[in-house]
């Protein structure tokens, strides 16, 4: 849900598109895979490699 609502917002503020054309629209599936995407990064920089053995 959270990189659905980054995805929205980044196209709306880089591209000038609204954030959600419909739920069935590719943009609105991009916006929200590339959003996940930025978090998931974001998430892996901060927390790092934890993995004890």
């Amino acid at each position: 849900i959270a990189g659905g609502l980054l995805g929205g917002w980044l196209g709306k503020v880089i591209f000038g598109v609204d954030s959600i054309d419909g739920f069935f629209d590719l943009s609105t599936w991009i916006a929200a895979i590339i959003g996940s995407l930025i978090l998931l990064a974001l998430y892996r920089v901060f927390t790092g490699n934890r993995r004890h053995a």
